[in-house]
């Protein structure tokens, strides 16, 4: 099972009040309905955004992971430097990415979402990534 890294985990934790655990599956309701309404055409608010972190993070994490792996399991040998990611949300596949392949050095992160963009910057200096 491929599970976020403990410093993440530890980042993730310290974004949270007392009052954002009480609305967080409120917002993932919302997210829900996004993504099955006809997909993410609406921007995700900050609150939204957050929820996304707790409740879909972990598993798009886990399936880098595991796309990752398998390709290593073909013998595969795949060691990136660089990465693209259009539409990264908070960072998902860079921090999977970067946990799996530690010489990756350069990346370039993009989403039409400023709140995605700026939990992606706090979660990158809480487990000291440039």
């Amino acid at each position: 099972m491929y599970t976020l890294s403990p410093s993440l985990i530890k980042a993730l934790q310290g974004l949270l009040s007392s009052d954002s655990l009480k609305a967080l599956s409120r917002h993932a309701s919302a997210i829900h309905e996004k993504y099955t309404g006809g997909g993410l055409d609406k921007k995700l608010s900050q609150e939204e955004a957050l929820a996304y972190c707790f409740f879909r993070m972990p598993s798009t994490y886990a399936a880098v992971c595991y796309l990752s792996s398998r390709i290593e399991e073909k013998g595969i040998s795949f060691s990136p430097t660089s990465l693209l990611d259009i539409g990264c949300g908070p960072g998902t596949a860079y921090f999977a990415m970067k946990e799996r392949y530690p010489l990756l050095q350069e990346a370039l992160c993009i989403d039409h979402n400023e709140h995605f963009l700026s939990l992606f910057r706090q979660l990158s200096q809480a487990v000291g990534q440039p």
